[in-house]
This record gives structure tokens, C-alpha cells and sequence, in this order.
């Protein structure tokens, strides 16, 4: 049984039944239709974001307008910076590290510019 918030169109209940081909089915009458506010399509357009699909892929597989999915994407997106903690805001020390990787496959000069043991090269200590 899933309950949504639509009614049925004959008898205006509100409990229904999940069919296979993504409709329902009213509990009290038993008819069959698909809800207006498609709240199963919202559910498969979000998980599908949360996979991090591109739009092409996601217009594939929901098969609403273009318009609307970059619209629900960009809602998406707005309520998703609201959360985002403080932990990382100023500075940050961060201790026995190194930044960037190993002097591989460089010429000599590069090599020999750089220093010896310069494990983080080509970064610059920030204050």
C-alpha cells in the first residue's frame, strides 16, 4: 500500500495501491490512473542525480522536459549549498603532509632548480 498526498479521480480517497507499470490503483473503487504530481518520477529523477548522471542520461530514463529537469536540478542544487557545514571555514592546519606528488620523469635542470628532498614541489607554504 503507498499513500500520497493526490486523491482518486472518482471517489477523491486517498489510499492506494502501487501497480507494476507505475500507476495506482484506489483502494476504495479500484481504479486505475496516474497520479498528476508524479512523485514516483521525482523519486527516480533524484536518486539518478545523487548517482551524478549527466542531464542526457537522466532525460533518457525520466522522459519529462528538458526545461523542467534543469529547473528541478538547479532546486536540487540551491537546497543542497543550505546544509553545507562551517567545519572548513578560516584557516586550516593540517601537519605532516605533502602536497603534490614525487619528482618523476622531470629533466635534470627542473631536478636540480627544485632542491634535493622537495617532496611537495611546485608549492609555496601558505601563511
Amino acid at each position: 500500500m503507498v499513500r500520497f498526498r493526490t486523491k482518486c479521480p472518482k471517489c477523491l480517497k486517498t489510499k492506494f495501491w502501487k501497480i507494476a507499470d507505475n500507476r495506482l490503483k484506489c483502494k476504495n473503487c479500484y481504479y486505475k490512473f496516474t497520479p498528476k504530481n508524479n512523485l514516483i518520477q521525482l523519486r527516480q529523477l533524484i536518486s539518478e542525480f545523487s548517482l551524478e548522471h549527466s542531464t542526457n542520461i537522466i532525460l533518457e530514463r525520466v522522459k519529462i522536459s528538458k526545461y523542467k529537469l534543469l529547473k528541478i536540478l538547479t532546486l536540487l542544487r540551491m537546497e543542497m549549498t543550505k546544509d553545507i557545514p562551517e567545519v572548513f571555514e578560516g584557516i586550516v592546519e593540517v601537519d605532516e603532509t605533502y602536497l603534490g606528488g614525487q619528482m618523476r620523469n622531470k629533466r635534470k635542470e627542473i631536478k636540480i632548480k627544485l632542491g634535493k628532498n622537495r617532496r611537495g614541489f611546485g608549492t609555496v607554504k601558505q601563511p
